[in-house]
């Protein structure tokens, strides 16, 4: 694994045990890197109040299969059906959110390692 960024370098042969470490003196507060979260899910007691793709407030779809997830847009549907195809369902609403992050972990995770062979 390679990292090439000005502030920080990746230390380590084995992937599994790799460190971070600056590359110069960092400011109290200072953000050093920033990436895309693998997945992640909306709570349950916040699915109402947040799209499930982008989590933007305040979402005006919802999934007509489940009829529970809510989305900001069509296209935010779209981006999510892969990840949100092995939740959909009336259980839905009786799944808890770790229970949808696992699911949606394990399939974000497979694209990951198809897109990996790809390259």
């Amino acid at each position: 694994m390679q990292l090439d960024h000005p502030n920080v370098e990746l230390i380590g042969e084995d992937p599994n045990n790799m460190s971070l470490v600056a590359k110069r003196d960092l400011a109290l507060g200072e953000l050093v890197i920033e990436n895309e979260p693998i997945s992640y899910v909306v709570a349950n007691n916040s699915i109402d109040y947040y799209c499930s793709c982008c989590n933007k407030k305040n979402p005006s779809l919802t999934c007509s299969g489940c009829n529970y997830v809510k989305y900001c847009s069509d296209l935010c549907k779209e981006k999510d059906s892969y990840l949100h195809s092995s939740e959909c369902a009336e259980s839905l609403k009786s799944l808890k959110w770790d229970t949808r992050y696992i699911l949606r972990l394990i399939k974000a995770n497979n694209v990951a390692e198809i897109n990996d062979h790809c390259e």
